[in-house]
């Protein structure tokens, strides 16, 4: 169900066999609540638009919908940050802090890292303002925060075929992500852009791949990927783009919450 608030009244009392998922990119507030497991599993979910990407959109955006104040069983957050930089695990967790200084100089004001695991002994890190990450953590303490990028880099390891390569593109209103792992399960690709439309879409996905690759799994938004994938044959006729099949019991709460960012069920 896709509500266009996510009140009180439409969960019971007690969450503490619900999960909320929740997305923050700099212009939309996602949610996903899925109650407990079973044939009757309810799916319930909301998305919408920030007035810009100051803290006060999002805390405004937050406490708009008071049921994602409850108290959850599981709680993941997932943050969108073009502010990121890939690096080994070799390298030291002591070092994160002059990596971040060093190649992502950009700041208006404080910032914190998060990082979270890749596959192929590999992490992202990010760089957050200071003040959104303690209101994010303050306002869901038992949450879990990792990166979008991530979430879709790990789904992308689980959904590779043993001993082939993966190229996937995660399309959204507004957001594009794609991930490549070659045969051994390296990543060897991943990133995050901004569009508008599937023009531009595919036009990220043929810089980002190369004139050399032939096949990409697409998912996401249905009217954008089947958008994007008529423009990849246009101008690339050799090009092999496919659809996303997701598990069926991922398909079906999907189909409950069409508008929510794929990554929320991944």
């Amino acid at each position: 169900m896709n509500a266009s608030r996510l009140t009180p009244d439409l969960a019971p009392a007690d969450l503490t066999a619900w999960q909320l998922t929740v997305k923050v990119t700099p212009g939309a507030l996602s949610a996903l609540i899925l109650g407990p497991e079973g044939p009757d599993r309810a799916v319930i979910a909301h998305s919408q638009p920030l007035a810009d990407d100051t803290l006060e959109s999002l805390e405004n955006a937050i406490y708009d919908n008071p049921l994602m104040l409850s108290d959850f069983g599981r709680v993941n957050i997932l943050i969108a940050s073009s502010q990121r930089v890939i690096i080994p695990d070799s390298i030291p967790e002591s070092m994160d802090e002059e990596i971040v200084r060093t190649m992502l100089p950009d700041s208006e004001g404080p910032r914190r890292i998060i990082s979270s695991p890749l596959p192929g002994a590999i992490r992202v890190l990010a760089a957050i303002d200071s003040e959104t990450l303690s209101f994010i953590r303050r306002t869901f303490p038992d949450g879990k925060i990792s990166l979008a990028i991530a979430a879709i880099a790990n789904a992308a390891e689980s959904l590779r075929p043993d001993g082939e390569p993966l190229n996937l593109a995660i399309t959204e209103p507004g957001e594009l992500c794609i991930v490549s792992l070659d045969a051994d399960g390296r990543l060897t690709f991943a990133n995050r852009f901004e569009v508008d439309g599937a023009p531009d879409c595919a036009y990220f996905i043929l810089a980002a791949l190369g004139p050399q690759a032939r096949s990409l799994t697409i998912g996401g938004n249905a009217d954008l990927r089947n958008e994007t994938i008529d423009q990849l044959r246009m101008a690339a006729p050799d090009f092999e783009p496919t659809p996303l099949f997701l598990s069926p019991e991922t398909a079906e709460l999907r189909r409950h919450a069409e508008t929510i960012p794929l990554d929320l069920f991944l």
